[in-house]
């Protein structure tokens, strides 16, 4: 995933992590996608997560995982119905 992910995650990631803000969320994704770990990022990164622990770290990449598979399930449907459309 891009270090930005695109504005329908933001409600969708939302409404399933309320504890964690937005802008902390995409502060986690900045750093896991320049290369830092968890473990990283929750120990020496808190200033720019707006001070999240490990769980909560890894609760935002779980989430990062599941809007990927969801998404790629999504094109895996639309690419069939458009085949069975024609």
């Amino acid at each position: 995933m891009s270090p930005s992910p695109p504005s329908a995650f933001d409600p969708w990631f939302q409404a399933r992590c309320p504890d964690v803000t937005l802008e902390s969320a995409r502060a986690v994704l900045e750093l896991v996608a320049e290369g830092a770990t968890a473990a990283f990022v929750a120990r020496y990164r808190r200033d720019r997560t707006g001070n999240l622990g490990e769980p909560a770290v890894r609760k935002v990449l779980r989430a990062r995982d599941q809007w990927e598979r969801l998404v790629g399930r999504q094109a895996i449907i639309l690419e069939s119905i458009e085949r069975h459309a024609t």
